[in-house]
């Protein structure tokens, strides 16, 4: 082979190892659930972002608000004092010998399927609850202003805030019966098997449970990120309708009981909830899920797939310059 033609053919070979380093960088899926830290501000793909805007120093006689930057921030300050002159009746709270105060996010609105904010805590593990929200009243997915109270040690400069952000990645109606299969995006989901689960040991505690669960143990293959979404859902019955409740034996209640039980004023909820929920195996390809809904009573189960990324926010100033 002539040198012309050898540089030709380590081109071309190039080219095709190229291609195929490409190819197979293009099959490993990011992980979604994967957990990431941000300073202040963090971006969720196409539904906005969290943003730290400021933090408050709160006491029964004034609140001082700062910006990002340490300044003082008059428009928060004021925004931050009008709500708690209006809702008369929201308290404050603070802890004896802490640094009490109100860090403020700007946050989206929960009002899309895609995604829901699940839980708020410090980097601590101190959970947190919203202590007040302005503009909550916008259109689906709005951000608004919503504030939690912080106490920290007195010597802290610096606090960070987690957010339990869940995501819900599809769903699938797949037969209620074993070796059937299902896909959601890229995973699909094959049904090993269907057991009557010992008395007890299925689901919740057993008072929230009817006598009868069945254990339903599933694989996920397909979805190739470390950590595996986790299937919940609920089961079809033979006419098509969805089992909302069941009686002791796990037998779906009829279609008049459920439409009693969204009814205005009516009380008490007959039955059990017959959701299906993960018991084992979270975040991995082999998963036992949990439902008390008769197999025999019903036709297929509706399954969706979601997971939770914890969204840690740093850098947020506890004091003012």
């Amino acid at each position: 082979m002539n040198s012309r033609l050898q540089s030709k053919a380590i081109s071309i070979l190039i080219a095709s190892l190229s291609c195929a380093a490409v190819a197979g960088f293009a099959v490993k899926q990011a992980n979604p659930f994967e957990p990431v830290t941000a300073s202040r501000s963090y971006k969720l793909a196409g539904l906005g972002s969290i943003d730290w805007v400021g933090t408050c120093k709160a006491t029964s006689e004034s609140i001082d608000c700062w910006n990002t930057d340490g300044n003082p921030d008059p428009d928060l300050t004021e925004k931050i004092k009008a709500f708690y002159i209006v809702q008369t009746n929201t308290d404050l709270h603070f802890k004896f010998g802490r640094k009490n105060r109100l860090v403020v996010f700007r946050r989206p609105q929960n009002g899309g399927p895609e995604f829901t904010i699940t839980n708020t805590s410090t980097d601590s593990g101190q959970f947190l609850n919203e202590s007040g929200q302005l503009g909550m009243n916008g259109g689906n997915r709005e951000p608004y202003l919503g504030w939690y109270s912080v106490d920290t040690d007195p010597s802290l400069k610096m606090a960070s805030v987690v957010f339990d952000i869940t995501s819900n990645q599809g769903n699938a109606t797949i037969p209620f019966k074993e070796g059937a299969e299902g896909s959601i995006g890229s995973a699909r989901i094959h049904i090993d098997s269907i057991k009557l689960a010992e008395k007890g040991k299925g689901g919740n505690s057993p008072r929230f449970t009817p006598d009868r669960t069945w254990t339903v143990s599933v694989t996920i293959s397909g979805f190739t990120a470390s950590t595996v979404p986790n299937i919940s859902g609920r089961a079809f019955d033979q006419k098509g309708n969805m089992v909302y409740r069941v009686d002791t034996k796990g037998d779906p209640l009829s279609e008049e009981t459920t439409r009693r039980m969204y009814s205005p004023g009516f009380n008490p909820v007959p039955g059990f909830d017959a959701s299906l929920q993960c018991i084992k195996g979270y975040g991995s390809a082999h998963q036992d899920l949990s439902i008390p809904v008769n197999p025999s009573k019903a036709a297929s189960l509706w399954l969706g797939m979601s997971g939770t990324r914890k969204v840690t926010i740093t850098d947020i100033l506890l004091d003012p310059k």
